[in-house]
């Protein structure tokens, strides 16, 4: 593990949303029994925060029916009966979040509290023999991340990326800011976050056996190299 991307630290940013209908017959979290729940997949961050509440509440996986499915599909999934839990990330929240037709059951900060949603992650051979570039590319990416998050160019940052994703500018207001999950300045990942989701998963049988990170799998090197070239410490 070498670096953040996206993660849930504190009531500050976006969390996942677990939403059904509300006019629907799940009014509480124990009715989610028997139910069909969609995951992105099996194992994910999204997944493991889900069964991590589902357990809390006597609910384990043979209770209920798993429909594996992309986030994009989950709310016409929602709205077409074929399921009755969905989880709603930042860029589909529009139109769902603040919607009376939805309520939303639970987040991801409430079952599990911060997460280290997506990382990058790297061989060693390859740090090894890539030191230089990594290090050039990982200045760029701390420069980015802090120009984007950065409120003062909010409004070019949002017209780059509605001229990447050809999507509309306003279709995109979550994005940079405390709408959005949080986006570390100095690309360091939430190391103690990361290896309590790898305990949980081992706990819920999703991975056979733990795995400690620190330090045989950590090599924040590179970020902080990167950062002291910005910052000059």
């Amino acid at each position: 593990m070498v670096a953040d991307v996206v993660a849930v630290v504190n009531h500050t940013y976006f969390t996942e949303n677990f939403v059904v209908l509300a006019d629907g017959p799940i009014k509480k979290i124990e009715d989610v029994k028997g139910k069909r729940v969609a995951s992105n997949a099996i194992g994910s961050a999204h997944d493991l925060a889900m069964r991590t509440m589902l357990r809390k509440h006597g609910i384990n996986d043979k209770d209920v029916t798993t429909v594996e499915t992309n986030f994009g599909n989950m709310p016409a999934m929602l709205d077409g009966g074929k399921v009755d839990l969905i989880g709603v990330l930042p860029q589909f929240s529009k139109g769902i979040i603040g919607n009376a037709k939805y309520r939303v059951l639970f987040t991801g900060r409430d079952a599990v509290g911060p997460i280290q949603a997506v990382m990058w992650v790297m061989r060693a051979e390859v740090i090894a023999a890539n030191r230089p570039a990594l290090v050039d590319f990982f200045e760029d990416h701390i420069r980015a991340v802090r120009w984007f998050i950065d409120e003062k160019n909010r409004e070019a940052a949002l017209d780059i990326a509605a001229a990447i994703t050809k999507l509309p500018k306003a279709d995109l207001g979550f994005a940079f800011g405390n709408e959005d999950f949080y986006h570390s300045p100095d690309a360091r990942p939430e190391l103690d976050t990361v290896q309590r989701e790898i305990d949980r998963a081992v706990e819920l049988g999703v991975l056979p056996k733990p795995v400690q990170i620190v330090p045989k799998h950590v090599d924040l090197s590179l970020v902080e190299e990167a950062k002291k070239r910005i910052d000059g410490k």
